[in-house]
Parts: C-alpha cells; sequence; structure tokens
C-alpha cells in the first residue's frame, strides 16, 4: 500500500479515508504510484514535542515533513517519499 495514514489522535471532521484518497491523487499526478508516503495526524501536544525535537522550535506547528529522499540515502529505501 502506498499511502499510510495513521490517526494517533481522533479528529473531529477528519477522515483517514479522505485523507488516503487525496494522498493517491497526490501521487498520481506527481507520477509517484509506486512510491510509499506515510501521513500522521496528531495533536498538538505530540506535534509540539517533534516540532521541539527535530526543529528546535518550542512551539507546535500545523505541518511537519521528514523528507525521505534528502540527504543521506539508505540502500532499498528509493520507494519512500517521507513521513
Amino acid at each position: 500500500m502506498p499511502v499510510i495514514v495513521l490517526s494517533r489522535r481522533r479528529l473531529r471532521g477528519v477522515s483517514s479515508a479522505a485523507i488516503r484518497r487525496a494522498a493517491l491523487q497526490l501521487l498520481r499526478a506527481l507520477n509517484e504510484e509506486g512510491s510509499e508516503l506515510t501521513v500522521s495526524l496528531l495533536g498538538d501536544a505530540e506535534m509540539h514535542a517533534l516540532n521541539r525535537d527535530f526543529r528546535a522550535k518550542d512551539k507546535p506547528t500545523d505541518v511537519l515533513a521528514f523528507a525521505m529522499r534528502e540527504g543521506k540515502r539508505v540502500a532499498g529505501d528509493d520507494a519512500q517519499i517521507g513521513d
């Protein structure tokens, strides 16, 4: 499955299935149908901790992206776009 949606917190009005469909459309538009993408839905506290730990910004943010195709590569990660 190329798109994984992890809902780590129940969010009112947010559909994991709708997010997965939109991500699949985006991958098709980018000619990346065989690629893997993970989307994690988090609450403010967890997002705050990730933003602090990975970006040294001590506040929540709307979006964090961890690109897998930038920087040092690992053998066999060609299909992974990121989280």
